[in-house]
């Protein structure tokens, strides 16, 4: 009985952390403009209840946020995107990190 409760309660858990990560992610996008440091404290968190639930995040929000420094990036004011070759070159300018990802034209 109490392991149908424990997996249940971690399922659970797992639904949650996906929908607050989500609206973090929703969150920094619109107050990015007005306050930058609160996107960045936003995207840290959604981080932050990704590695503890475990709950892997989606193409684009990884494409959001430094790996490095952990700061949501925004194209155009503190990040550059250059597409090059079949790869999407993203350019932290925070900490001049440099993430690569790979792409398939349609």
């Amino acid at each position: 009985m109490k392991l149908r409760k424990i997996k249940n309660s971690k399922n659970n858990n797992k639904k949650i952390a996906k929908e607050r990560i989500e609206e973090l992610f929703n969150l920094a996008e619109k107050t990015y403009s007005k306050e930058p440091k609160m996107a960045c404290e936003y995207a840290k968190s959604a981080r932050k209840f990704s590695l503890k639930y475990k709950q892997p995040f989606t193409k684009s929000q990884k494409t959001r946020f430094c790996k490095q420094c952990e700061s949501y990036l925004f194209p155009g004011l503190n990040s550059r995107l250059r597409v090059n070759k079949g790869k999407i070159i993203v350019l932290c300018n925070n900490c001049k990190h440099i993430s690569r990802y790979i792409y398939k034209k349609s």
